[in-house]
């Protein structure tokens, strides 16, 4: 369970004055054999009768030897089990961990532990706040009741001391470690915690809050029936891997580095090492990882089913989010031929018209790419080089400049409310603070997806210029606008080729400024009405779409409601109940902490919708 104050008490007042007084001699050598064989008879008084249970003892004591007399006294030859003991207890050990290994057990929501964890930290209860840091930040029991230091490094690091197995070296062991919600949370309750923790406070408590308020979301370890205390090293390192892992850095590493298992230092490598620290304020002087206690933390791994939410992604899900970075140790030594990271494009508002949209289709299927805006860009990229090979004429653009407010409709970008800012807080003042969720929502839209009465997406839209835009009478003077005229040359062109192909289909030429769309008859409008969502005015769409809003909410919090009959409160949802886009981004905007907050407290993360597509329209199951 950790260190005892009575064995600190006896190890200090008794054992180490009378090891002071002995002799690297025959005598002495008997006499600490004598005092050993003591120490053990006292210990089994005290309950502490296996060699299993004496060996953490042992550890305590031959670490304030080396610390007071050095890594070379005669009396560490004594002070320790025989080794035949060392050798049946490791054998055990290591029996058990294989055994664990064999029956490894799988973490579904890693973001409900961790939420769970966080709202711990709220409890009045002095064994629930511990079961709360101890999952948070990985430390073991008395560490987090009583000698762990954190400090602050960034929003999602700490600088952890107080190593309790380290406490004996005359250089402290100090190394960085993410925590699961902000380090600013971390450090509060760890100081309300010490404030509040009685005296009489035992592992016992501890793994009884952990069993209430886990027990239905981390399986017990195989040939155990209930969860424990120490177990959270196990689950924080599990889940920490999985969020902050570098991809470039094997997991066993990692989990090394973070749990605190690191080589113990000589004396001259102390020295050197408490040197360079003098040198080198406030920067950390790495120590090398040790993997001899590894197998015993392995006990979980993040479920398939998790990690095909994140496209296979097995480590690092969340780096690069919310201002998350790996911790320092593992900003160093990046491969050096590291492949540019995508950047991800920006969907277009540019549309075609319905009755354009299969030979648009078919004219796509002859290019590669995965998705609709992939297969525009290389028919984008084709086109041009057609031009650059001058297989097609220049001719004089005649194009008129339209009124964009006709041609463009509102944007059809997918877009989730979720937290992006470095400051995000689902629960200002309260308990639920943990790392941003990635974005992991793609810009891909297949025609099949495309709204009834808007063309869909299909070209990018140039950016809004800093500059006035050149008059229709300027274009042809332009060389950008000479370039553009010629594309769109090609692209009829082609489009005319394939259309002649295609047999049935009216033989007619794409124009790169359609006209203003007829309105529908009166037959076609009452035919389309029920399909279609009805336009209103601004005022009228004010209230349909706090209304939306209210109603998703309420369809949440219903009672019982499984996680994956809810809905997400998304700009694309909203669109099914008002086509105006403008007063959507503006209402969203302004219920924007509202709407972070309820996703916050249902884990609605942003492709949570996704589930429901070619099942339902959200206003099918949430009616107004």
């Amino acid at each position: 369970m950790g260190t005892r104050s009575w064995l600190n008490k006896q190890i200090q007042s008794e054992i180490i004055p009378a090891i002071a007084y002995l002799n690297n001699t025959p005598q002495g050598r008997r006499k600490a054999q004598t005092l050993t064989q003591e120490l053990r008879d006292g210990w089994a008084k005290r309950g502490f009768t296996q060699p299993a249970q004496q060996k953490p003892l042992f550890d305590e004591l031959r670490r304030v030897i080396r610390a007071k007399f050095g890594d070379d006294h005669f009396s560490l030859d004594y002070f320790k089990l025989s080794r035949d003991e060392h050798f049946a207890i490791n054998q055990q050990n290591q029996s058990n961990a294989r055994d664990r290994q064999i029956h490894q057990q799988y973490l579904d929501n890693p973001d409900e532990i961790v939420a769970t964890a966080v709202r711990l930290l709220d409890s009045p209860e002095w064994a629930d706040i511990t079961a709360g840091l101890a999952v948070l930040t990985g430390r073991r029991l008395n560490e987090v009741l009583k000698t762990a230091q954190f400090n602050v490094v960034s929003q999602w690091v700490v600088r952890f001391s107080g190593a309790l197995k380290r406490q004996g070296e005359e250089v402290p062991l100090v190394f960085d470690i993410p925590t699961l919600t902000t380090a600013k949370r971390v450090i509060q309750a760890t100081e309300r915690l010490r404030q509040i923790t009685p005296p009489g406070a035992n592992e016992s408590k501890v793994a009884l809050a952990s069993d209430h308020h886990f027990h239905q979301l981390v399986p017990a370890p195989h040939g155990k029936t209930n969860l424990y205390a120490h177990l959270w090293r196990s689950v924080y390192c599990c889940i920490a891997t999985f969020w902050y892992c570098p991809k470039h850095v094997d997991d066993l590493l990692f989990k090394a580095h973070i749990l605190g298992h690191f080589e113990t230092l000589t004396q001259d490598e102390q020295k050197i090492l408490a040197h360079g620290q003098q040198l080198n304020q406030g920067k950390l002087r790495q120590r090398l990882e040790n993997f001899a206690s590894d197998r015993h933390y392995r006990l979980y791994e993040i479920d398939d089913k998790v990690i095909a939410q994140y496209n296979g992604q097995r480590k690092g899900i969340k780096l690069g989010y919310g201002s998350i970075q790996p911790i320092e140790a593992f900003t160093h030594g990046l491969p050096e031929h590291q492949p540019e990271p995508i950047k991800r494009k920006t969907p277009s508002s540019l549309r075609v018209w319905k009755e354009d949209h299969n030979a648009i289709s078919s004219i796509l299927s002859n290019f590669p790419g995965n998705t609709q805006p992939d297969k525009v860009s290389s028919w984008i990229n084709w086109s041009l080089e057609q031009i650059l090979k001058g297989k097609l004429s220049t001719p004089t653009s005649q194009h008129q400049a339209h009124d964009q407010a006709d041609t463009h409709q509102a944007h059809d970008e997918a877009h989730t409310i979720t937290p992006q800012t470095d400051s995000y807080n689902p629960h200002p003042g309260s308990s639920l603070e943990f790392p941003p969720a990635p974005d992991t929502s793609t810009i891909e839209q297949s025609h099949h997806q495309a709204a009834d009465d808007a063309p869909p997406p299909l070209l990018p839209e140039p950016e809004e210029s800093l500059t006035p835009a050149p008059t229709p009478t300027a274009a042809a003077a332009n060389p950008l606008e000479s370039k553009l005229d010629q594309l769109l040359d090609v692209m009829t062109l082609f489009v005319q080729g394939q259309m002649q192909q295609q047999p049935g289909t009216q033989k007619r030429a794409i124009n790169p400024n359609p006209s203003t769309p007829q309105p529908l008859t009166p037959s076609e409008s009452e035919s389309d009405t029920s399909e279609k969502t009805r336009r209103y005015k601004t005022g009228e769409a004010d209230g349909i779409i706090n209304r939306a809003i209210d109603a998703i909410i309420a369809h949440n919090n219903a009672p019982g409601r499984l996680h994956d009959d809810k809905w997400a409160i998304s700009i694309n949802g909203l669109k099914n109940y008002s086509l105006n886009q403008r007063a959507i981004e503006r209402i969203t905007q302004e219920r924007k902490d509202e709407i972070q907050q309820h996703h916050a407290l249902h884990q609605l993360g942003a492709r949570h919708n996704d589930r429901h597509k070619r099942k339902f329209k959200i206003n099918q199951v949430i009616t107004l």
